[in-house]
């Protein structure tokens, strides 16, 4: 998994540049904005409503799921297109795990 010093590294920008843009991201979601960076995506915050399970592997039956806040992230058509091309190498056919 790549992380700061990784950007840091393909981008030429000093770590704390870097870091301040993610915080810069972190806080406008926080303030309820979506963030949009172009050619890459959308990020947002989405409400979930709460939810109440039911199974059998459970003790009571059932559980509640309480009502709560989550990032959404949606590529851009341009992301998309790259990151599901068949030229991507993860999406290659020979690259999929072997279903037995």
């Amino acid at each position: 998994m790549a992380g700061i010093s990784a950007v840091v590294r393909r981008s030429g920008i000093d770590k704390e540049s870097v870091r301040g843009v993610f915080n810069a991201v972190y806080e406008l979601l926080l303030e309820g904005e979506r963030v949009l960076i172009p050619k890459f995506g959308t990020f947002s915050i989405k409400d979930l409503k709460a939810i109440t399970i039911t199974s059998g592997i459970y003790e009571s039956g059932s559980i509640d799921v309480p009502a709560r806040k989550t990032i959404k992230f949606r590529p851009s058509k341009e992301a998309r297109a790259r990151l599901c091309s068949t030229e991507s190498k993860a999406f290659r056919r020979e690259n999929w795990p072997n279903k037995k």
